[in-house]
Order: C-alpha cells, then sequence, then structure tokens
C-alpha cells in the first residue's frame, strides 16, 4: 500500500496567527511554512493557491475593491502557467455577512464575477477545520486531472507487474515527495536517469516544470543523509 506523500504548503506570513494555519499543521499530510506570498493566502504544491477569506472580510473586500485586484492576480498566475487553479474559499456562517452593511445581491454578483469572469471557483465552508478538509479535497481532484492530462505512465499504486525500464524509473521517481506520474516523467526525461534525479542540486531540479523550491527542498531532504 502506498503511503501518503506529504504535501508542502506555503503560508502567507498574514495568516501566521489564524486557526486555519493550527489546523494544517495538524493535518495528516499538509506541511505548512510561513512565508510571503505575491498572490493568495496558501500555495498548497505547486498546483493550486487558495484566497481564503471569512464572510466579515470577503463583504469588506467587496467595499473596499480589494477582492477584484486580488481575484487579477490570481487569474493571472493561472493564465501565466505558475500554477495549475486559483480558488476562493470563504468560511463562516451565512448570518456572519450581516454584520456589515452590504446587501446579498452584492455578494452573489461578486461570487458569479468570481467564478464566470475571473474562472476563479468558489467554496463555502463554515469553519476552518472544514476549509483544510475543502482544500485536501480541491488539491487532490486537481493533482487528479493534472496527471491524467499528462500521463503517459501508470500511477504508483501498490504493485506494478510487467512494465519497460522506463515505467520501472517513473515508479521509482513517484515515492519522491510532491511527485506523481507527470513530474516523474518530466524528471527522467530532464536528468536522463534516477541516479541523476538524486544526484541534481535544489537548483537543478527548479529547472524541471512544476518543481518549486518548496518540493525540490522536500526531495533533497528525502535523499541526502
Amino acid at each position: 500500500m502506498k503511503l501518503p506523500q506529504e504535501i508542502p504548503v506555503l503560508v502567507d506570513h498574514r495568516e501566521r496567527n489564524s486557526v486555519l494555519l493550527q489546523a494544517l499543521e495538524d493535518h495528516p499530510i499538509f506541511c505548512p511554512e510561513t512565508v510571503y506570498l505575491p498572490e493568495g493566502d496558501y500555495r498548497i504544491g505547486e498546483e493550486m493557491l487558495v484566497e481564503r477569506k471569512t464572510c466579515v472580510d470577503f463583504a469588506l473586500s467587496i467595499i473596499q475593491g480589494r477582492l477584484f485586484r486580488q481575484a487579477i492576480r490570481l487569474s493571472a498566475a493561472v493564465k501565466d502557467r505558475k500554477i495549475e487553479a486559483a480558488v476562493i474559499i470563504i468560511e463562516g456562517q451565512e448570518d456572519e455577512f450581516h454584520k456589515i452593511d452590504i446587501n446579498r445581491e452584492a455578494v452573489l454578483g461578486a461570487m458569479a464575477s468570481l467564478s464566470l469572469k475571473f474562472q476563479l471557483p468558489v467554496f463555502r465552508t463554515l469553519a476552518p477545520l472544514e476549509s483544510v478538509k475543502m482544500m485536501d479535497y480541491i488539491y487532490h481532484q486537481i493533482d487528479m486531472e493534472v496527471d491524467q492530462h499528462h500521463r503517459t505512465f501508470p500511477v504508483r499504486w501498490g504493485k506494478f507487474s510487467k512494465g519497460t525500464r522506463k515505467r520501472k524509473q517513473i515508479y521509482i521517481l513517484q515515492g519522491l515527495p510532491g511527485i506523481g506520474a507527470a513530474r516523474a516523467a518530466d524528471l527522467l526525461d530532464h536528468f536522463g536517469s534516477v541516479g541523476s534525479v538524486f544526484a541534481a542540486s535544489d537548483k537543478d531540479l527548479c529547472d524541471v516544470k512544476g518543481i518549486g523550491k518548496g518540493i525540490a527542498k522536500e526531495i533533497r531532504k528525502i535523499i541526502e543523509p
């Protein structure tokens, strides 16, 4: 049985005191690290950006004009292929919107604009723990879609039977943190062999599409004695 891999989560420094950060730290496979993020509140692996807002903050960001500036940056990150997807999570009870003087039509209109104009899916959760669960669900859906879109080799689930040498090399590389079938194939194409991947520096690993500093660092931690 394949053991779950740790998934690096970069958390923007403005979220360092949030309850959600504690929920991420308690999660069995998320591995959070507080950094400065130019866009979004959370970057999960190399696939996904999350902008998380409480109901109150969502309403305020509409009134103050912040929401759509943030949406432009998130949308640009996807368009420029920095990430595979960006999403908005709105957290809290429905009645929390009433704490701010804003009508419901403005809130619904903003949600519609985010989803349709900016291509940013909007998800509703009730509390930080549920937000983390939602991040987990979304991330694995995106990761599955990415692998299916690029996949030429079978995913690393349990035992494999007969296969080419390259398939077996792909299987080995998928044991590294944050590496699925597509990334394993890209690593092998770039470096030529499993041994060369293991010998690569952080900087060299980052030359491969989809491998960022976070994943490169985790790979080196596994390989180095």
